[in-house]
């Protein structure tokens, strides 16, 4: 939708119909055996269908449109009656966006790029952990401004979803744990302050 947005489109009035197509591999296929007319994709998908011949309708990352990306969805009674749980998924997935970024694991997470996105071309799996570097943010903050797109988005489909606050539904405390208390810098391999 928010392509569309910045392709000046609207699915109703210009008569644009979504398909459930499966994982990004499985919509590249469909784009190129022609059973859809375009896809929202990676960018090594894109760029590979673009040394087809297939045009690049917007680089989503170069417009700056700002969504939720990684995250973690919870009720709040749930996290209210669990926060050790939450902290420790939280820690957990905080672990594994680190070591995706760092580049002593390079090796391990090409393997497992090309693994999932089902790749044989080295190169194209290297522009690929490229893009995660230069996207991934390092200290995963939620972001209000992607929050507010996907509410209002959803909220075309469910207007009650528009009258809810998002900074009330996010809950950026187990992160600001653990980035207060050094543990993402510890990680990261950042010095640390001396202690007094």
């Amino acid at each position: 939708m928010l392509a569309l947005e910045k392709l000046g489109l609207e699915p109703k009035r210009d008569k644009i119909t979504f398909l459930q197509t499966g994982d990004p591999v499985t919509m590249a296929h469909a784009l190129e055996a022609g059973r859809v007319d375009a896809a929202v994709l990676d960018p090594v998908s894109s760029r590979q269908l673009a040394s087809k011949g297939y045009p690049i309708l917007v680089d989503l990352l170069k417009a700056n449109v700002v969504f939720p990306g990684l995250g973690l969805g919870a009720t709040r009674s749930y996290v209210d009656k669990n926060p050790a749980i939450v902290e420790k998924v939280v820690t957990a997935l905080t672990e594994g966006l680190i070591f995706v970024l760092q580049p002593a694991n390079k090796a391990v997470v090409l393997k497992s790029l090309m693994k999932n996105m089902r790749m044989n071309d080295q190169a194209a799996a290297e522009e690929g952990y490229q893009d995660q570097i230069a996207t991934l943010n390092r200290k995963p903050y939620p972001s209000l401004d992607g929050m507010r797109n996907a509410q209002r988005l959803m909220a075309l489909e469910n207007p009650k979803i528009g009258a809810l606050k998002v900074e009330e539904m996010t809950d950026p405390s187990f992160i600001r744990k653990l980035d207060e208390s050094g543990f993402i810098d510890r990680l990261y391999g950042a010095p640390q302050p001396p202690h007094r």
